[in-house]
Formats: structure tokens, sequence, C-alpha cells
């Protein structure tokens, strides 16, 4: 990568977090880091930050502005703190990337120092979205067989509650706290635990947006791939959005 950077106005800086919980100051320090480095200063470009999206979700409203900004020809440079902050969809990465390049736009990573412009950088591009993708796989069916496993020792303990053993009992046979063995046992019918923070519909899947999309002529399947959600809870979504429609007709 050279020093040869753009006027400061002209360079968009893209940060990423997966849940709003999380903080992009990190990502932020990082690229802000690089720009000094390489003579820009930092407050004067254009910082684009979606917090609360996961990388699979490509209608994301930060990406799809820094985006429109670039077809207007208002950006010659986007730089992010890594690649998976563009995307983890090997498709969906790819896409956005050659929608960057060929508006003659650089894309630069800075944990990687790359930078992707060329034939060569996006092969290298094109190989890290497919590694990200595989380590996203894993990582959800890690996930996912955590959640059976989990399922799987409290309908031991219910089991042997049922059969008379006392919880510290249980415990022993489990290899877990009575506490623990308490909280299986107390738990309602389709949950893991007693009680925990009810979570809320995350960003950018509000059943308007679900409705949105299938106006389009989306197929659920696509929606919930765009949305990197389930079908059943497009299903979920377009229910409330029938039943405030129903509501309101009523009236």
């Amino acid at each position: 990568m050279t020093d040869d950077l753009p006027n400061p106005k002209r360079i968009a800086l893209y940060v990423r977090v997966s849940t709003e919980g999380q903080k992009t100051d990190a990502q932020h320090r990082a690229i802000a880091g690089w720009l000094r480095q390489h003579g820009a200063v930092p407050t004067e470009c254009r910082w684009f930050s979606d917090e609360g999206f996961s990388g699979a979700n490509m209608a994301r409203p930060q990406l799809r502005r820094m985006l429109a900004a670039a077809s207007a020809g208002e950006v010659d440079m986007i730089v992010v703190y890594a690649l998976d902050r563009l995307a983890r969809s090997a498709i969906g990465g790819m896409v956005v990337l050659h929608e960057i390049l060929s508006r003659g736009v650089r894309f630069v990573s800075v944990k990687q120092q790359l930078d992707y412009s060329g034939a060569v950088g996006q092969l290298i591009a094109s190989v890290l979205f497919h590694v990200g993708q595989i380590e996203r796989a894993m990582i959800l069916e890690r996930q996912r067989a955590g959640v059976a496993a989990a399922r799987e020792k409290v309908a031991q303990a219910r089991q042997m509650r049922r059969e008379g053993r006392s919880p510290e009992a249980i415990a022993v046979r489990l290899h877990c706290s009575r506490d623990h063995v308490m909280k299986m046992l107390a738990r309602p019918d389709g949950k893991l635990w007693w009680g925990g923070r009810r979570r809320g519909i995350k960003k950018g899947t509000e059943p308007e947006r679900v409705k949105e999309l299938l106006d389009k002529g989306l197929p659920l399947d696509d929606i919930a791939s765009i949305l990197d959600v389930s079908i059943s809870t497009v299903v979920r979504r377009l229910r409330v959005v029938r039943a405030k429609s129903d509501g309101n007709g009523e009236r």
C-alpha cells in the first residue's frame, strides 16, 4: 500500500459490529492510526458505522449509504479494519467488492495490510471471503452442537428428578453444581434456562423490512438469507405485519 491517499473528504471509513452491545472503538482506533501513518486526518474522512448487523446481512443501512456515495462518484477510497467487516458471505462479499472496484474506488483492509484493487487483490479477497464463510459455518455448527448438548442435559436432569433422585445426586451424575441443576429443573418447556434478558428484534429485521422485501417479489428463503435469520423468523415477522393490518382494517 502506498502513501498517495486521495483527499480525506473522499475517503470512506466503514466499521461494523454484529450486536448492539459491542463497540466499534477498536476498529476506529486501528483505522485512525493507519490514516495518520499515511498522512490523512481521520476526522476529515467520512465515517460509516453499522452496529447490530451480521456480516451476512448485506442490507445494512450505512453500507448502503457508503455504496451509494461510491456510485455517485463521491468516494475514491474505502478503508475497513478487516475484510470480514464488509461481509461474512463469500458471494455477498465478492458482489459488493466488485461493485466498489468497478467504480474505480480503492478498497483497503488495515488488518490484512492489503489493497484489494487489481486482479491479484480480488483473488486474495475471494480466498479470504471463503475462509471467513467456512469459519462462520463452523462457529454456527459449534453453537448448534452446544445447544443440543444443553437440551440433552436438561432432559436427563428432568428424567432423573421424575425417578426420585435428589438435586444433589443429579448434580453428581451430570458433573455440575446443585444450583445449575435447579435452573435446569425450573426452566419452562422450550427454553434452556429460566429467566434471562429478553432479546429484542435484531436491527434491520423488523416486520416492516420483511414486508418490504416480500413486496419486491423475493421468496421467503431469499429474505431469510438477506436478513441472516431463519425462515420461521421471517414467517413470524409477516404475521406481525398482517395482525397490524387486520387491526387497522377493523377500526
